[in-house]
């Protein structure tokens, strides 16, 4: 197989036994990432492409040529220049690498704004990122190059594009690259001032060398080998991108490669799956096909503010088949924190109802005190917490029988959503009993049907069940 700049040797071999003989070197041997030419025969298709900012062309390596639209609503003029031939192009003194000319064939035509964005790769060690072009102009000409969404400083334009020996140069542009996985549309070559021809692309340290990727063959002469593209990416559950935090392993692998993927750990998220549904972090897969894969999260936790020197009444919300620990509770800013709960029992046997839990149940009232401001962080998947958009609750109310009407039946629940919630819906399930709610200093009491409360999300409140009230009250959302 071979490999990225082993020529380079040859090369100053070559010019210390003969330093009058040109050295001339085929851009197939360079241009391990792209190579126009090679592409041009394994997909015929691509010279009868037009590439506009509407209609990209995606090369088998997961490479993306998008044009560019004018502020007149007009294309960029992108083409192809099917150069089988091997015609040769001298490099621009100083020569790059030893190398005095190129030998190359069909080259992409790229109007000013045209972007390439590479397809997924992944280099095992820092190296370079070369593009070979040959300015179609006499002024400045050149390319931009972006990483992760970064211009990348120190880019030299071509300066001018004259003519030598009535033929205009090549250009070998290129920067310094760090070892790592990249995503496809993480690096991006641009265009910058009016036509280039691109020759090629090259990648030093290539793990694997796409030159035409997909299905296509590594190199025309190693047709048994084919190299997949992997693409990873990291999503909230049925939401954006979580940029910057791309799983690691992507790039371009030999076909049959075995490749270790890792979900990434991001605060403030919890992970939840692959997009192929499986859960591990960490897995091995086989590479047959290029495909793309996406590491699912979701928000991790679940936000209550929390006064300072006063008690806040929260409801727990529904958490799946999980069980509530204490260890799921994250105090940010709160110090001295003291729970409570209330045992409708106790009140009916002539007791204060007021206790410390000992286990957190989900659907019931809680009391939270803290010395300072803050907030009560609950770590639990979002997609486990019924946020209420669309579903109705039913939360059971218990009947505790007493000697005195007033002790009877208290029940200690809350607004089990993450948004407010009007008790004119529990006068719609059948609920007429008063709500006491705590208002920061004091108990206030309100009537479903009659007087307009809205609950806070997760608000607690007390309802003493009337003889004959339904044996549930029903969240109406």
């Amino acid at each position: 197989m071979k490999k990225f700049f082993l020529i380079a040797v040859a090369v100053v071999t070559t010019m210390a036994i003969n330093a009058q003989n040109p050295v001339v070197v085929e851009i197939s041997d360079v241009a391990n990432y792209i190579d126009f030419r090679a592409l041009s025969f394994s997909d015929p298709e691509m010279l009868n492409s037009e590439v506009t900012s509407t209609n990209p062309y995606v090369l088998a390596n997961g490479t993306k040529l998008v044009g560019y639209q004018k502020s007149d609503g007009s294309e960029v003029a992108n083409s192809w220049n099917d150069l089988r031939s091997f015609p040769h192009y001298a490099l621009q003194t100083p020569t790059w690498e030893g190398v005095d000319s190129l030998v190359v064939g069909t080259m992409f035509r790229a109007g000013s704004g045209t972007t390439i964005e590479l397809g997924a790769f992944t280099t095992s060690e820092d190296g370079s990122l070369i593009v070979f072009y040959q300015p179609n102009g006499d002024s400045e000409r050149g390319v931009s190059i972006t990483l992760h969404g970064e211009e990348v400083s120190g880019i030299n334009l071509t300066g001018s594009g004259a003519k030598i020996n009535a033929e205009r140069p090549a250009y070998a542009g290129t920067i310094t690259l760090p070892a790592g996985s990249y995503n496809a549309g993480e690096v991006v070559i641009k265009l910058v001032s009016n036509t280039s021809n691109i020759l090629g692309v090259g990648i030093s340290n290539l793990q694997a060398t796409p030159s035409g990727g997909g299905d296509t063959p590594l190199f025309p002469d190693d047709p048994g080998t084919l190299v997949y593209s992997l693409e990873l990416h990291a999503a909230v559950v049925d939401g954006d991108t979580i940029a910057g935090q791309a799983p690691t392993g992507a790039g371009g692998y030999p076909a049959g490669t075995e490749v270790t993927i890792t979900a990434k750990d991001i605060t403030g998220y919890e992970f939840v799956s692959w997009s192929d549904d499986v859960t591990d972090k960490t897995r091995t897969i086989v590479l047959n096909e290029s495909m793309t894969l996406m590491a699912l999260y979701s928000h991790s936790m679940i936000e209550i503010a929390v006064a300072a020197n006063r008690w806040t009444f929260i409801c727990l919300p529904p958490l799946g088949n999980r069980q509530y620990t204490e260890d799921m509770f994250t105090y940010d800013g709160l110090t001295g924190v003291k729970w409570g709960t209330y045992n409708g029992s106790k009140r009916a046997a002539g007791q204060s109802g007021w206790e410390t839990p000992e286990t957190f149940n989900a659907l019931q009232g809680y009391i939270i005190y803290s010395t300072t401001a803050g907030t009560l962080r609950i770590n639990a998947y979002q997609d486990e917490i019924r946020q209420g958009e669309s579903e109705n609750i039913s939360v059971p109310l218990t009947t505790y029988e007493s000697y005195h009407t007033e002790n009877a039946s208290w029940n200690f629940l809350g607004n089990p959503y993450a948004q407010g919630f009007s008790i004119a819906g529990l006068a719609d399930a059948g609920i007429e009993s008063p709500i006491t709610v705590w208002n920061g200093t004091g108990y206030t009491t309100y009537t479903p049907g009659i007087d307009d409360y809205t609950l806070q999300p997760f608000e607690a409140f007390f309802i003493q069940k009337a003889e004959g009230a339904p044996d549930t009250i029903q969240f109406i959302h």
